[in-house]
């Protein structure tokens, strides 16, 4: 496949490792090109000396003009968590990576990566304005996280009481009614699993998967490298509660979770993800427990920390719509 052999031959040279972040590894931006971008030609690596990498896409735009008018985004969407620069050191690599690519970069108008925590964007806008950027950067969703974990009695202890009595009770309720199991495994016989997982997902309130072939490769790849897990509620033998959390490097990340509404009542999605705390802290051995984007009022009960994620804006001063974009940055409170 090209975006494997591209990565692995310019840059996975001598066993170099890069990430052990899941959405930071090949594993996960391979996927992604395939079954998000659909092998686009238009994604691009930048890379560097320092053993570093940027994927991107060029974005023309559909109205024909004279003006220079192409856009460079980062290769991330609604599944990114968090959009970086991927090294496998802790040096600023961003400084390198856009001198070295500085003639590419100022073929376009606007660049945008999205969604950033703050120490990478000030580290990106940094670098973009060294090379004649305007860069300015708007709030676009909030992490929240666990961090700290010693044991499950120590998480348990900060949570709020409203949420341990709620959940006591449900799962007196489930047990008593005799039809509820819950299952947690490392995807094992994976295919009933996924097929379980979009059973659930379909049914629920949300919006139908964009990309379902996306979500059963990552699943598929990260249970290759013990990564993934996946729990479920039962009643009987349908599924009403599914969760999809990737382990690594000591974090677990809630990347998926969805329930039917008819056991709304039931709070089944509830009980699962406390089973789910309870197993990464318990089996893993995690010491952080991250709910990923979204400022969802409940992600407060079960987390303490809380951060801004950011969207990255940077304008080409030497271009027509760089100007234009530059000046309605500088004229949106919002901007920073």
């Amino acid at each position: 496949m090209i975006f494997r052999e591209l990565t692995q031959n310019v840059l996975c040279q001598n066993g170099v490792t890069y990430s052990n972040c899941c959405w930071q590894s090949i594993e996960w931006y391979e996927a992604f090109y395939r079954y998000v971008c659909f092998g686009d030609k238009s994604v691009r690596i930048l890379h560097t000396l320092e053993q570093s990498y940027l994927p991107v896409q060029i974005i023309n735009s559909p109205k024909k003009t004279c003006f220079l008018n192409r856009k460079l985004v980062g290769l991330s969407n609604f599944y990114t968590p968090f959009f970086q620069m991927v090294s496998n050191n802790e040096a600023d690599n961003y400084a390198a990576c856009f001198n070295h690519f500085q003639r590419f970069l100022h073929q376009f108008a606007q660049i945008e990566f999205t969604p950033m925590i703050s120490s990478e964007l000030d580290k990106c806008r940094e670098a973009l304005e060294k090379i004649g950027f305007f860069v300015a950067s708007h709030q676009c969703s909030v992490n929240w996280y666990e961090d700290n974990i010693k044991s499950v009695d120590d998480y348990w202890a900060k949570r709020p009481s409203k949420l341990k009595n709620t959940i006591r009770r449900k799962r007196e309720k489930l047990v008593k009614a005799g039809e509820f199991h819950t299952v947690i495994h490392h995807g094992d016989n994976l295919v009933k699993a996924l097929l379980d997982f979009h059973l659930v997902y379909f049914k629920s309130w949300k919006v139908n998967e964009p990309f379902p072939a996306f979500i059963d490769e990552i699943a598929k790849k990260f249970s290759q490298l013990n990564q993934l897990r996946m729990g479920f509620v039962y009643k009987g033998e349908v599924p009403v509660a599914a969760q999809m959390w990737f382990v690594s490097n000591g974090v677990a990340s809630i990347f998926k979770l969805a329930h039917t509404p008819t056991y709304e009542n039931q709070s089944v999605g509830s009980i699962l993800t406390a089973d789910m705390f309870n197993y990464v802290i318990d089996k893993d051995g995690v010491n952080k427990v991250d709910f990923l984007t979204g400022n969802d009022a409940y992600k407060k009960e079960w987390m303490s920390s809380s951060q801004p994620l950011y969207t990255l804006n940077a304008f080409n001063r030497k271009t027509v719509n760089g100007i234009v974009g530059m000046c309605k940055s500088i004229l949106d409170k919002d901007q920073r």
